[in-house]
């Protein structure tokens, strides 16, 4: 189990017979994003609601959230709705900041801090300064599989909307990781009403349990 910012990973025995797909339009939790006529950080997603963190007149953050039809609207539209990335995962809010810290990964052995109050403080401005400095690549593809070479893969899966393609029974090894300082890995077996072509990946055995589930999100905490 690994806590904080740090990426998944996993290892398909067998080769060429299945692999996770990753959405990868949206970031969540490092991603300024339009929705709805407002600019939000994506936070959360399950079967039936979409979680975002959005800052209200007083300029606080607060959370809010929508049906996940709606989110699945706006992130398949023609018209990327990513203003841009973050160079932060964000955690935690407080008062007029959200809180958050570097993204771990093999370029960026970045250490947590010990304590939630020692965690990077920024305000709206300074992450749409970000996002702005950082938009979405043209080029980026909107999935991405890892798996079916049988060698060990690396991405987040609390950043990106994510399930099973192939034979659900291939032998494989798991490395979780979720956005929570301290808090044990959180996820949701669910069965969403997702558009095509995600309608047509298969099921995904879920870690832990005896029997598939449809889809697997991860980073399905709440802070």
């Amino acid at each position: 189990m690994l806590q904080g910012s740090q990426p998944n990973a996993m290892r398909c025995i067998e080769l060429g017979r299945g692999g996770i797909q990753l959405f990868k339009r949206i970031s969540f939790r490092c991603s300024l994003m339009r929705f709805k006529g407002q600019v939000v950080v994506p936070w959360s997603l399950d079967a039936e609601i979409f979680r975002f963190l959005i800052w209200k007149e007083d300029s606080k953050p607060d959370f809010d959230w929508d049906d996940a039809s709606e989110f699945w609207e706006a992130a398949l539209a023609e018209e990327d709705p990513t203003i841009g990335l973050l160079s932060t995962c964000l955690l935690d809010k407080k008062g007029c900041f959200t809180k958050g810290c570097q993204l771990v990964s093999a370029d960026n052995y970045s250490m947590l801090p010990e304590k939630a109050s020692e965690l990077d403080e920024y305000t709206f401005e300074e992450l749409l300064k970000q996002a702005k400095e950082s938009p979405p690549s043209a080029d980026e593809p909107m999935y991405e599989t890892h798996g079916y070479d049988g060698l060990w893969s690396v991405w987040y899966g609390w950043r990106y909307p994510h399930r099973w393609v192939g034979d659900v029974m291939v032998r494989r090894y798991h490395l979780f990781g979720c956005p929570l300082r301290n808090v044990c890995h959180s996820c949701s077996l669910i069965n969403p009403i997702i558009p095509s072509p995600m309608m047509s990946l298969q099921p995904l055995y879920a870690p832990g349990t005896n029997g598939p589930a449809q889809v697997r999100f991860f980073g399905q905490g709440t802070t």
